[in-house]
Order: structure tokens, then sequence, then C-alpha cells
């Protein structure tokens, strides 16, 4: 009974971390996209610091949970002490990530609110002027979302 359940515990824990895997690589790719996006959403990130930082924050994150999806995985799977540490260590992380995070939320939550970015957009936004970088990346943003 007891070799059951440990088996049971090792599949789901290799499931879980599969599932935390691809969201950290849906995350990469996201934070990967941003940044090199040929239609120029990087210039849109680039002009607000505080969008930029958010961006390398996504990098890093989906980086950080892909790698702890990967040795979750393989620690899970092959029972093996040293990936689990590395897993532990983290999860601490990303827990002191989130709560750096969160504090800088409520330390910046002016900067945070749709009135803001609502604000921001009306200044900078030009219309169909294909010329202006920021303009022309919102127009490209918007036909491809709708």
């Amino acid at each position: 009974m007891e070799g059951d359940c440990l088996s049971c515990m090792k599949y789901l824990m290799f499931v879980f971390n599969f599932f935390i895997f691809l969201g950290g690589a849906c995350l990469l790719a996201i934070g990967i996209w941003v940044m090199v996006d040929p239609t120029g959403f990087r210039e849109i990130v680039a002009a607000n610091p505080l969008l930029l930082t958010g961006a390398y924050i996504l990098l890093a994150m989906g980086g950080l949970l892909f790698l702890l999806g990967f040795l979750g995985c393989c620690g899970a799977v092959r029972e093996n002490k040293c990936l689990l540490l590395f897993f532990f260590l983290f999860i601490l992380i990303i827990f002191l990530a989130e709560l750096s995070a969160a504090i800088l939320a409520f330390i910046f939550r002016e900067n945070l609110t749709r009135e803001f970015f609502t604000k921001e957009l009306t200044k900078h936004y030009q219309g169909n002027n294909d010329t202006d970088v920021f303009s022309a990346t919102w127009n490209s943003v918007m036909i491809t979302v709708s």
C-alpha cells in the first residue's frame, strides 16, 4: 500500500511539473516575442521603463519556470535527491520573486491602473500615421488581435 501511494505521488508530481514546464515555455515565448517583435512592439515597451522591466521579468520568470518544470519532472521520475533539492531552491526563489513583485505592485499601484495606460496610449497614439513607430505598432497589434 505504501509503495502504491509513493508511486502515485511520483506521477502526480511529474504531471504538475510538466504543466509548470509548459507554462514556463509559454511565458518565455511571449517574453521573447515582445523583445524581438518585427512590427516594433519593442519600441512601445522601451518607451516606458516600467513596461521594459516587466518584459525582462517575464523573460526571467519564464526561463525560471521552464527550468523548474524540467528539474521537477526529471527529479520526480528518477527520484534524484539533487534534482529535487534544486527544485526546492527554485520554488523558494519564485516565492521570493512573487513577494517582491507584490511589494513593487503596491508601491507603483498608481501606474498600474487602466486610466494610466489609457492616458499613455492616447498621448502617444496618432491614428493611421504609419511613419510613427508607436502608432504603426499599435495598428499592427489591433489588426492581429481582431
